[in-house]
């Protein structure tokens, strides 16, 4: 009997380690997608422009969908992302994209190794800042460097932030 009572208290312990491991795990993991799970609430519109890509489209329910311009090449094409919006930070991972005027390989100046770097990444990541002069900026920074000014009607998630004010012009 008293074996028993030893292996039911070492199992029990055992149990509660498991336990505390899985909720340890499950708010981590909560934790981390917080921004896609406030971003169900987007419900905006947007254009954008830097100096090599134009873009408009708009986000509903945590769906953005954009169409993409680049301006060297020509290529137009269309891309769905999941919406990830926490603070300053904004989230986008890639679900689909369709072409409507792909590369032509035959051409070199639709060839752009950024264009080319761009187009082919499936999580992108930036931070969104809001000007003296009430204009806002998205500024990526991987996998190549991109500064977006955005003209943005709508709120960004169910949190909605006001984007951090820089006053750098």
């Amino acid at each position: 009997m008293a074996k028993l009572k030893h292996h039911l208290k070492k199992s029990n312990r055992e149990y509660s380690v498991l336990t505390a491991l899985i909720v340890l795990g499950l708010l981590m993991f909560l934790w981390n997608i917080k921004p896609f799970i406030n971003g169900t609430g987007c419900k905006f519109k947007f254009n954008s422009e830097s100096e090599n890509l134009k873009s408009q489209g708009a986000c509903i329910d945590g769906i953005l969908t954009s169409v993409v311009h680049q301006k060297k090449s020509g290529r137009i094409y269309t891309k769905k992302y999941i919406w990830g919006y926490w603070g300053s930070d904004i989230f986008l991972y890639l679900v689909s994209e369709k072409w409507q005027k792909p590369i032509d390989i035959s051409r070199k100046i639709d060839i752009d190794l950024q264009d080319f770097e761009y187009d082919h990444i499936n999580f992108l990541s930036a931070k969104i800042f809001k000007s003296s002069e009430g204009k806002i900026y998205s500024v990526y920074d991987y996998p190549i460097d991109l500064i977006h000014e955005d003209n943005i009607n709508g709120k960004f998630g169910f949190i909605d932030y006001e984007p951090t004010f820089i006053g750098v012009e």
